[in-house]
């Protein structure tokens, strides 16, 4: 019974830090433009090398749907690009920027 309770001291907190590694919510917001051509959100733990799942937001406005600029709520870990020149529906999209929370309290991430 002793052994048992001493694995469960030793390997519990252990277990407690594994599972939270990322724990926090994520929210992506536009701040610095009034319209963006596209955003490409890819969302999990080894984006964007591995994604989960990845979400387009075309003709992106801070006003209309996109409530105080938000586009995009996540958890743990998110990674967007968008339209290389914001205006331009035909320029490339630049590379991935990604961010992780692993705090309790949400972080906002403005679009650059």
């Amino acid at each position: 019974m002793k052994s048992f309770l001493l694995k469960i001291i030793v390997l519990l907190p252990l277990w407690i830090i594994n599972n939270n590694a990322y724990a926090g919510k994520i929210i992506l917001k536009t701040e610095l433009w009034e319209f963006i051509c596209d955003v490409e959100v890819a969302v999990g733990p080894d984006s964007p090398v591995i994604i989960e799942e990845i979400l387009e937001f075309p003709g992106v406005k801070i006003d209309g749907e996109y409530i105080d600029g938000i586009v995009f709520e996540g958890e743990d870990r998110l990674c967007y690009r968008r339209s290389a020149i914001v205006d331009d529906c035909n320029s490339p999209l630049n590379d991935w920027v990604c961010y992780t929370n692993s705090r309790d309290e949400p972080q906002i991430i403005p679009i650059y």
